[in-house]
């Protein structure tokens, strides 16, 4: 307990610049990985078209990609605990 009040808490600034700020709308991801490092591509297709556009990719090393993927699974879990279940969707390209 006396350690935890010794330690300082570590904040990060994270700054947005206005085009990371809106966001952009992604209805497809596709991920692939080597032994180190994961790729997230997120893609936009629009409807009745075949072809998407990617707009976003992030790189991950695989301990980040694990602990994006544990905050994702657990901010899931509440939204589905407050909200109701999502539905999947059974997309196949």
């Amino acid at each position: 307990m006396e350690q935890q009040s010794n330690q300082k808490k570590k904040q990060i600034q994270i700054n947005l610049n206005d085009r990371v700020m809106n966001g952009q709308f992604s209805n497809i991801s596709i991920i692939n990985h080597d032994a180190s490092t994961f790729v997230f591509d997120f893609a936009y297709l629009p409807p009745g078209m075949n072809k998407a556009n990617v707009g976003s990719r992030i790189i991950m090393s695989s301990s980040e990609a694990k602990s994006f993927y544990l905050a994702l699974k657990e901010n899931i879990e509440k939204y589905e605990q407050k909200l109701g279940v999502i539905q999947e969707k059974n997309f196949l390209l």
